[in-house]
């Protein structure tokens, strides 16, 4: 199995239900962060709804954040997912990751 792979049906297994993201971005920062991406947590929205969002930031070799105008790499986004819907509808457990013919799929059915 890929690494790629691996990492997505680990992000899958979290159960990321919109406004929670179940360590989702944490996985992820955790991956990042030996690429040499300096990793933030950015915390939005109402107080009754708060969401995070993954900031990582990649300065390009030599760079450093005085000025220099060498390329900058950012990665920004949440990782929480919209509700499921009727889980009777699904044909697998929404966040247990499925592979279906080397593909990996956690896709409710079309209505």
């Amino acid at each position: 199995m890929s690494a790629t792979l691996r990492l997505t049906e680990q992000l899958i297994a979290c159960a990321s239900v919109t406004p929670d993201d179940a360590s989702c971005q944490a996985i992820l920062a955790a991956r990042l962060a030996p690429l040499g991406f300096d990793c933030e947590t950015i915390t939005g929205g109402p107080e009754q709804y708060r969401v995070t969002n993954l900031w990582a930031k990649r300065l390009a070799r030599g760079a450093n954040d005085l000025g220099d105008t060498a390329p900058v790499l950012v990665f920004a986004g949440h990782t929480d997912v919209v509700p499921t819907g009727p889980l009777e509808r699904w044909h697998s457990p929404h966040s247990c990751p499925v592979t279906v013919t080397a593909s990996c799929t956690d896709v409710a059915p079309a209505t």
